[in-house]
């Protein structure tokens, strides 16, 4: 927890600047996607994802619901490597777990308030401590935080406030609440009880956006003189190119013209859109009772309720909009919208005697997920316009606000899940050597029923064993080496308006083998720490993006629709560094850095490309063949550098300072390597001065004021 605080982690992006080999990149405010080890959610919609994420071991199961932010956490634990034998679903690739803080043995009263620029402002009170000693324990947490963002929008602003419901002022700014108690009993010594209950509240208004697509005349390779296309100003475009090649500009470019941005523009939104406003609750039960000295029981509930809505706008120049069949009009999207309702129930059994250990455990949950993405063009933005109305239920509930309006997905998903799973260790009596072995059987059944009452039911089984090795060569070196197997549930492609795709409304699991070797040591009498590892990964069955494909039932499918398949997979391999070096006992220094390289398989194939003939065989095959190509959204490098000074002045005061230079390479944003994210350095640095149990500190986060896509 203090290393959080001193780092200014306050969200999982910030995690991810520290940790190699994990990427994080918050897609429009409610598809912010963990990245572990290359394993890119090419999907960032669907409900399932390659990396899975828990809160207190508890599995949260939409994206949305992920960035609980710092809050009350003792730590945020990163697991790599696939991890579906213990952790179950979805750990395709590792997981992420937030713990919670406890009450503590003594009475802890803890407030923070920062104050800083663009209207920065967050508030942190806990009191937690004993109620009964030794028996009973509780914490209560209060946070909020709110930002106005970085980027001013050059939006001519209308003299109102859109509040809840738009973005005024700058972009991507956010208000945030959070309250929270966690409660430890323990009546006896064989018998305890825990509790951790969260009410998280988030709004994040729209994020400074830039858009490259054909109909602004933006693309600039792979002519096509048979692609025709409608441009901004209602007229056709006769020929034209199909992609983008190379770095993506990092600012709008307005094209000039009549109630367009003008010249200079940088970033431009419609007021009435945001990115994302929800509420989740989230509590997770324990009970554990120790039968003896070697036997143990352990039973936890997990639950979490969550509503999201959005409203983002689309258009390149919302000033100018696009002519249309409706006249000039701003393309609007809403999503995510939707609800969703989690609950787990574990049961385990633990053993531990000497050189043996092991576990054995039952598990079910249910997952009630209600998906909703409309879209629409609405009327250019003026002062007479309400903002957009939004229920996380119902979706757009105003379609009037709209010239234009079609829900795409309205869709709910039931996916109940049941698994048994087990581990058995063993230790050699000279304590060199443990192995271990570990797996889950899981049966998972998904029912879709979609808006027009129609319901479509599937089972997905999947077996994931896992084995290790560990070596201690000496008390401060081990060596390790594992086999893991992942899996990542199949499920439905969602379109209500779905004829065209029902030979393929099903998509099967992803699966991947991993093997891993590493080393861990401490050096120099514990000054110097040194962690190595290197992995392989066989992914095969990749959900991507396809096309719909002919079949004997249908065998003029419709090509303009993007669903779900499976193609031939990818390869990953890898190497991580991490540790750090106690120069003195005032100063020391820590560093991580990884290099991923995943590549699609040969023989994997673009289909989307394929089928509409959008390659030219001279910037990319017209094939749509991909193997060798790196996956998308992932960087291969990342390095992070720290350094930290500390000392006293005087007999009572104690000083701290820090300094975190933060590297992540360019990221391709398709699968034909044609566009890319430019690679960025971000640098972070804290100065406190605290004194008994007052801490002043001064932070600033990119000090360096990198603008990034």
């Amino acid at each position: 927890a203090q290393e959080m605080n001193r780092r200014n982690i306050r969200e999982l992006e910030d995690v991810a600047l520290y940790t190699p080999g994990l990427a994080y990149e918050d897609y429009g405010g409610g598809y912010g996607t963990p990245i572990i080890r290359g394993g890119a959610q090419l999907r960032i919609l669907d409900l399932d994802t390659i990396t899975s994420v828990y809160l207190d071991g508890v599995y949260l199961p939409r994206q949305y619901m992920f960035d609980f932010g710092t809050v009350g956490f003792d730590r945020i634990e990163v697991v790599k490597g696939p991890q579906s034998a213990l952790f179950g679903r979805n750990a395709f690739l590792g997981a992420v777990n937030y713990v919670s803080g406890g009450p503590g043995d003594e009475l802890d009263i803890e407030i923070q308030a920062t104050a800083g620029n663009e209207e920065r402002y967050d508030v942190t009170a806990a009191v937690g401590g004993p109620i009964i000693e030794d028996t009973l324990g509780a914490r209560v947490i209060v946070a909020y935080s709110e930002f106005d963002g970085t980027f001013p929008n050059d939006f001519p602003g209308d003299g109102r406030d859109y509040g809840e419901r738009g973005t005024t002022g700058n972009l991507s700014g956010w208000e945030n609440t959070t309250y929270g108690v966690n409660l430890e009993f323990t009546p006896t010594e064989s018998l305890a009880f825990e509790l951790d209950y969260y009410h998280v509240e988030r709004f994040q208004e729209a994020n400074p956006a830039t858009r490259q697509e054909s109909r602004n005349l933006d693309m600039n390779c792979s002519f096509d003189p048979n692609f025709n296309f409608q441009i901004f100003d209602g007229s056709i475009q006769n020929g034209g190119n199909r992609f983008y090649c190379g770095e993506l500009p990092s600012y709008f470019e307005p094209q000039t013209a009549t109630g367009g941005s003008p010249a200079g523009t940088e970033f431009t939104n419609d007021p009435r859109g945001f990115a994302l406003d929800v509420e989740t609750d989230f509590l997770q039960a324990n009970v554990r009772f120790d039968f003896t000295e070697n036997w143990a029981g352990v039973y936890q509930f997990g639950f979490s309720d969550s509503e999201v809505a959005a409203a983002g706008a689309g258009n390149k120049d919302p000033l100018r909009g696009d002519v249309t069949f409706v006249g000039p009009s701003n393309f609007i999207n809403g999503t995510p919208i939707g609800t969703n309702e989690f609950q787990s129930h574990e049961l385990r059994v633990e053993f531990n005697s000497g050189q043996w250990s092991a576990l054995a455990g039952l598990f079910t949950s249910k997952i009630e997920d209600r998906d909703k993405f409309d879209f629409g063009f609405a009327p250019l933005a003026s002062s007479t316009l309400e903002p957009f109305s939004v229920s996380p239920t119902e979706g757009f509930t105003d379609p009037s606000q709209f010239s234009f309006f079609l829900p795409l997905v309205d869709s709910l998903t039931d996916v109940t899940t049941n698994a048994v799973f087990a581990r058995v260790g063993y230790e050699t009596a000279d304590e060199r050597w443990r192995f271990g072995i570990e797996a889950r059987f899981q049966d998972e059944e998904k029912e879709l029923t979609l808006a027009d009452g129609r319901t479509f039911k599937d089972s997905f089984d999947t077996f994931t064993p896992r084995f290790t090795i560990d070596y201690r060569a000496t008390d401060t070196q081990l060596l390790y080496a594992s086999l893991a197997k992942g899996a990542k549930s199949g499920g439905f492609n969602t379109f209500t308006a779905g004829d065209f795709i029902e030979d393929q409304r099903t998509y099967d699991p992803d699966e991947n083998w991993t093997v891993e070797f590493g080393s861990k040591n401490d050096l120099l009498d514990g000054r110097l720490r040194l962690n190595a590892a290197i992995y392989y990964t066989d992914w095969k069955d990749l959900q991507a993006n396809t096309q719909p494909i002919p079949t004997e039932s249908n065998p003029d499918p419709d090509f303009t629709a993007s669903i779900i398949g499976n193609i031939k997979g990818a390869e990953i391999w890898g190497i991580e560094l991490d540790g750090a070096w106690f120069a003195t006992d005032m100063l020391s220094f820590d560093y991580a850095l990884s290099y991923t390289q995943a590549e699609y398989k040969d023989g994997a194939i673009s289909a989307r490309t394929a089928a509409i003939g959008s390659c030219d065989d001279i910037v990319c095959p017209s094939d749509g063949s991909i193997g060798g190509n790196e996956l998308q959204r992932q960087p291969a490098f990342q390095v992070s550098l720290g350094g930290a000074l500390q000392g006293t002045i005087g007999s009572s005061w104690d000083w701290y300072a820090r300094a975190d230079m933060n590297y992540q390479s360019k990221t391709f944003a398709d699968e034909f390597n044609l566009t890319w994210v430019p690679d960025r350095t971000i640098v972070n640095a804290r100065v406190e001065l605290s004194n008994g149990p007052w801490t002043a500190a001064l932070w600033a986060k990119n000090l360096n004021d990198e603008q990034y896509l």
